[in-house]
């Protein structure tokens, strides 16, 4: 587990829920955007924050360890704690029961969530597409679709994880049983290959930078990959936003303007992304996680080929809450999705109120 205490300073936060879309650190780090105690009116009511991610070494996830290495925490006011969990949905379990302050994690959980009798809300989101691939293992070269897998061990980060969402998905889109898939929790990153490759498990769903170093060393054939735009809408049939900063509705209402503080380091870190190289990026990151292998220029290379993933303001595309809704209730027709309210599982006022 990656660990990092940083401290900074915070905005005021706008409860209000929007019901449309439209609504160690570098000692060098660029300055953020201006603001803070004193534009906002007081310092975060939480400044010691606790942050759960499921797989921090994980692209999709860079935002988060990035502000971190930036200082941008810091100049918010806020002291962060980043707990490495094996997956998504163990992150968000840890936050449910209060093990952690917020989430670094997929915006799907809001929607499923709410069907459980809990609010959560998306309040900066960090990825326009989920960068999930899937592989068919290199004992199955004959498998092309999901319909050769069905049969077959496909691993997972965890139980309940967009990767396993991805999975129930593409089985009821190709006429399959969602309940039927035999999914094996492996987690990310070194271990999900190294189950990959050693016949743990048949196919694997995961991310970069694991997608590359499985293609490149010939251990998978890609099925279904949307680390792009065009395969995001081929597999899930549209917009399909991802990770990002998620909280409990109870913890935004009493917390404002520490919540306004964590949309400034999201909107803050990605504009570091769009403004910086993926050379000068890799450099800010800890090669233990994200190049175990020492390898920065290759990691590099595959950030740069990813780098269009991420939003470039931190609001939720408009499309993305209704298409992400609608795969879910294809994948799940046991849960009850009628009352879902998509307004209360996000905002863009914190990333709105940014300047």
């Amino acid at each position: 587990m990656y660990r990092s205490t940083v401290l900074s300073m915070a905005l005021v936060f706008v409860t209000a829920c929007s019901s449309a879309a439209t609504n160690p650190p570098s000692a060098t780090a660029p300055a953020a955007s201006s603001g803070g105690a004193a534009a906002s009116g007081g310092a975060p009511e939480k400044s010691a924050l606790k942050i759960g991610v499921g797989g921090q070494g994980q692209i999709i996830y860079m935002p988060l360890t990035l502000a971190d290495q930036l200082g941008y925490f810091k100049q918010e006011g806020l002291s962060v704690e980043i707990q490495d969990l094996k997956g998504g949905a163990d992150a968000l379990t840890a936050m449910i029961g209060g093990s952690t302050d917020a989430t670094m994690g997929f915006y799907e959980h809001t929607i499923r969530t709410q069907t459980q009798g809990k609010l959560i809300q998306m309040i900066a989101t960090c990825d326009l597409y989920p960068g999930l691939v899937m592989f068919a293992g290199k004992s199955h070269p004959e498998a092309k679709t999901i319909k050769d897998l069905a049969n077959l061990k496909i691993g997972i980060t965890s139980a309940g994880s967009s990767t396993e969402e991805m999975v129930k998905f593409l089985f009821k889109k190709n006429g399959l049983d969602p309940a039927a898939a035999q999914t094996v929790a492996v987690g990310s990153g070194g271990p999900a290959i190294t189950a990959l490759k050693n016949g743990v498990v048949d196919a694997l769903v995961t991310v970069e930078p694991a997608a590359s170093t499985i293609e490149k060393n010939s251990d998978g054939n890609v099925l279904y990959d949307t680390r792009t735009e065009q395969g995001t809408r081929d597999v899930f049939g549209g917009a399909w936003p991802a990770g990002g900063f998620y909280v409990p509705v109870d913890f935004v209402q009493q917390n404002p303007r520490t919540a306004q503080a964590l949309a400034r380091v999201a909107v803050d870190t990605l504009k570091y992304i769009k403004d910086h190289s993926p050379e000068d990026i890799a450099a800010k990151l800890p090669g233990q996680l994200f190049y175990p292998d020492g390898d920065q220029a290759a990691f590099a290379q595959v950030l740069g080929a990813n780098q269009k993933m991420f939003s470039q303001d931190g609001k939720m595309p408009s499309d993305g809450p209704t298409n992400v809704l609608e795969t879910l209730k294809a994948a799940d027709t046991q849960t009850d999705w009628s009352k879902v309210d998509l307004s209360k599982t996000f905002t863009n006022s914190f990333v709105e109120a940014v300047k």
